[in-house]
């Protein structure tokens, strides 16, 4: 690659040496903004001529220069070459339009009816625009050849008008220069003869700015349009394309900036400054400022909220609700005046004060907790003294959460998969085509564990939303549980669901009989052997079932799997 490389660099040093000598200016004028100029020849006698005489390999180029506001550069060009007498093709007529349908696919040299259409760099001697865009923004028929963003030449293949940066017209050419960098189409004549030019060039981004400028050249040696025809061949093939950049996983991140103390905005207008604020720690809590030398103030920050004794104990009495279903101060976002008190402070201070001398270690919290006889009483105790079960005489039962559901769901079909959830599959970056209006928004099946789901602010996330998930866009510090009509419909009709209980059903079948499957199928799903009433029912059921046998054991597995005893911790 290398090695083609240089050859490439070596051939174009040669083409801009022979380029150099061969050209002449047919004419060059700037377009106001918005508007368009007519291609005229120049004068033969007084007045504009319409017609050119060129050999075979002799090259036609116009070039579109930028402006100092190249940023609106898009510019529209309707060259059109007809041949009025020349060997073998007369009458033929060749225009960007004709080779629209083949652009992304055949360029950056294109060939039509025996000419060669060229999208070049020319900046700097001719160089092919090496990187092939098909569906800019997602937009199918915008197609482009570019280096980078810009210089560009793209093409609206559609036949209808094509609504992006601007409105581009059906069936239409467009050169876009960089900064600095021109953009340019060459046509490589096919035959000698004599060749009618004519057509417009157009401001096609009019945005008040400065308008374009154009130029169209005549370069007279057949040899530099015979090698710019081989360049461009080498320049399309597959032997050229750059090595595939390696796939390197990469997540969301923050990285410090220049760190500045801001002004306050009067009544949250950002037009109207105030004093400058310095940064520093609540004032009800100290008030200490960020050194000035300190960076961000992020580690500061962290230190202050650490070393605030509220800090640990809302961490404890969060972990509290994670097992219990309620904090021991119930008010999981507010340790203020509006929230409701403890109840069990010591309790809650002995807590906190162990997680902080442990080293704010979560996963000896959680020992501590679980290790508890709170925590270890069953559920079945009357609650009728104490309905809140503020004194916890016995475990509450609860359903599971969402992703608690999904998982055990994937892990009685035997399809979990525990490996770590990588990248999700996005759509490429240049179809990209979101709004505020019409904002990215996609579910991704995976069998992974439930925290890898992706999950969007804008929009919940259909199964963790219908069992009462929590909300992205909001601090849930605890979640609701609700019951409704679409959580039994969704046992009845959703394809996850069907496709599980179909899954956890098709181990039974290498089982002998039916009492082992039976067995299993409770094992698997409640971590226990069936009763005889549940033994009589099931098979009664299966007896009942009008299908097949495998069939009546999928349904059977469903109506386990929507019980309340799977459904439910206890």
């Amino acid at each position: 690659y290398r090695q083609q490389q240089e050859s490439v660099v070596a051939e174009k040093a040669r083409l801009k040496s022979l380029a150099g000598g061969s050209f002449r200016v047919l004419q060059e004028a700037d377009v106001a903004e918005g508007q368009s100029a007519a291609i005229v020849l120049p004068l033969v006698s007084g007045s504009p001529s319409s017609t050119v005489t060129l050999r075979r390999g002799e090259v036609l180029q116009l070039t579109v220069l930028p402006q100092g506001n190249h940023g609106a550069d898009s510019t529209r060009v309707d060259l059109r070459i007809t041949a009025t007498s020349a060997d073998g093709v007369p009458g033929k007529c060749w225009s960007p339009e004709g080779i629209l349908d083949s652009f992304i696919d055949a360029g950056p040299a294109i060939e039509q009816d025996g000419a060669v259409w060229c999208l070049l760099d020319v900046t700097d001697g001719p160089a092919f625009l090496p990187m092939k865009k098909p569906a800019v923004d997602g937009r199918e028929g915008l197609n482009a050849w570019a280096d980078g963003d810009t210089p560009s030449a793209f093409v609206n293949s559609r036949h209808d008008a094509l609504e992006v940066w601007t409105k581009l017209p059906p069936r239409s050419f467009f050169l876009h220069p960089g900064q600095g960098r021109n953009a340019a189409v060459a046509w490589i004549c096919p035959a000698d003869g004599i060749y009618e030019i004519s057509g417009a060039v157009a401001d096609a981004h009019p945005a008040g700015l400065d308008g374009v400028r154009f130029r169209l050249e005549h370069f007279s040696s057949a040899e530099f349009g015979v090698g710019l025809a081989a360049l461009g061949q080498r320049s399309s093939g597959p032997s050229m394309a750059a090595p595939e950049p390696p796939s390197i996983p990469v997540a969301y991140a923050v990285v410090d900036a220049a760190s500045r103390n801001v002004k306050l905005h009067k009544r949250g207008d950002p037009e109207q400054p105030g004093d400058e604020i310095p940064r520093r720690w609540l004032t009800v809590f100290g008030g200490e400022a960020v050194a000035g030398d300190s960076g961000s103030g992020r580690r500061q920050l962290a230190a202050w909220v650490s070393g605030h004794p509220l800090a640990a104990r809302v961490m404890v009495n969060r972990v509290w609700a994670w097992h219990f279903g309620r904090g021991l101060v119930p008010t999981l976002n507010d340790f203020g005046f509006r929230g409701e008190p403890a109840s069990h402070p010591e309790l809650l201070e002995w807590l906190a004060s162990r997680f902080v001398a442990e080293g704010w270690s979560i996963q000896d919290l959680h020992r501590v907790i679980l290790g508890t006889r709170a925590w270890q009483q069953a559920a079945a105790v009357p609650f009728a003294v104490d309905p809140e079960n503020r004194l916890l005489a016995g475990f509450r039962r609860r359903r599971l959460t969402a992703e608690e559901l999904r998982d055990s769901l994937l892990v009685v079909s035997g399809q979990l998969d525990l490996t770590f959830g990588e990248g999700h599959p996005f759509p490429a970056e240049k179809t990209w085509t979101f709004s505020q209006h019409a904002p990215f928004s996609a579910v991704y099946e995976t069998p992974r564990r439930s925290v890898f789901l992706m999950v969007q602010r804008q929009r919940r996330h259909p199964f963790l939303s219908l069992f009462d998930g929590a909300d992205p866009n909001a601090s849930t510090p605890l979640r609701q549980t609700t019951t409704m009509p679409t959580q039994a419909l969704y046992f009845i009709n959703d394809p996850f669901f069907h496709a599980q209980a179909s899954a956890a059903a098709a181990i039974l079948t290498e089982l002998p009989d039916d009492t082992s499957r039976l067995v299993q199928l409770f094992e698997r799903i409640l971590q226990r052997e069936p009763t005889a009433d549940e033994r009589a029912q099931a098979a009664a059921f299966l007896d009942a079932w009008p299908g097949d046998r495998q069939e009546a054991w999928r349904a059977w597995t469903r109506v386990m799997l929507a019980g309340n005893e799977f459904l439910h911790v206890e």
